[in-house]
């Protein structure tokens, strides 16, 4: 027996869910931000889209999973701690360049749609989780699962968007 849920109650449900996977990536970064000030976190720039696509596709497998909250919520301080490794030795480097503020806004835009892509992939996968009962084959041929599956598929396209985006980012920051 699934949870039924009306329309301007899911809307408002996925708004509580995004806040709250923002407010839990806020204070991370905070952390994170300390850790880097004290050369506790790795710097590097390689493999930035890759990662920043992999955490958006993590955020959607987490709607199959029995345990989503908690998977989410870990999964959101990691990717905190991701980005704050790449984002301030980047802004670093940054002001070095020859082209500072374009490239500080490519970076910063990027972390941003990365950051809106991940969040609201993990509310959509977080309510589809918490509204579905079934398991197994019954969750496999609902038609709830069609429907995240096909959620799944545009996130996943938007995500690899984020992918094809860096290597062309990486030379405006050499």
């Amino acid at each position: 027996m699934a949870l039924q849920i009306d329309g301007a109650a899911r809307k408002n449900a996925v708004a509580r869910l995004f806040f709250r996977f923002f407010l839990c990536y806020a204070a991370a970064l905070a952390v994170a931000f300390l850790m880097h000030r004290s050369d506790l976190l790795p710097q590097g720039i390689t493999q930035v889209g890759v990662g920043e696509s992999a955490f958006v596709l993590l955020a959607l497998l987490a709607g199959i999973l029995t345990v989503a909250k908690p998977f989410l919520f870990l999964l959101c301080v990691g990717k905190a701690f991701f980005d704050a490794s790449w984002f301030f030795s980047l802004v670093a480097s940054v002001a070095l360049s020859t082209q500072g503020v374009l490239a500080f806004n490519a970076a910063f835009f990027y972390l941003a749609f990365s950051l809106f892509l991940f969040a609201t992939a993990a509310a959509r996968s977080c309510l589809f989780a918490g509204s579905v009962w079934q398991r197994d084959m019954q969750l496999l041929c609902s038609r709830q699962f069609l429907h995240f599956l096909l959620e799944a598929a545009f996130f996943a396209a938007l995500s690899s968007m984020l992918y094809f985006i860096w290597s062309p980012l990486v030379t405006l920051f050499a």
